[in-house]
């Protein structure tokens, strides 16, 4: 774990998240900036304080680096997107064919291109992956 990298990554999001605060609230944007912004400063505030324990803690340290390289977990992991995604495509299948059949052609035509996006993307990400492995 790379953790002057981490750092620097979530001090960045905590900057975010407290421009977008402020932002939102000076330019009366709406909620949504509002939001995201406390989201970024909550979840930078947590990773940073989860940094700060496997700096100082050796046991938290040996815990989370067994948990990093355990085969099973990144097997689940693999198996878990996999499902995922084909869960996404069934969805926005029975729901395109649902908006098609309710004649809300244009949201159906939205659907089914998102399958299609998917599928080109999981096309690209497989020959990637196969020219790496």
């Amino acid at each position: 774990m790379d953790i002057k990298k981490q750092n620097i990554k979530y001090i960045v999001f905590l900057i975010a998240g407290m421009i977008l605060i402020v932002a939102s609230m000076l330019c009366e944007m709406n909620q949504f900036w509002t939001g995201l912004g406390f989201a970024f400063l909550t979840i930078s505030i947590i990773r940073l304080f989860k940094i700060k324990k496997y700096q100082t803690d050796p046991e938290y340290a040996k815990q989370i680096n067994i948990s990093n390289h355990d085969e099973r977990k990144a097997f689940v992991s693999d198996k878990a997107m996999v499902l995922t995604l084909k869960l996404v495509i069934y969805t926005f299948l029975v729901v395109g064919l649902l908006l098609y059949i309710l004649g809300q052609v244009q949201y159906g035509e939205f659907c089914m291109y998102g399958i299609c996006v998917i599928m080109i993307l999981y096309l690209i990400s497989y020959y990637i992956v196969n020219r790496k492995y």
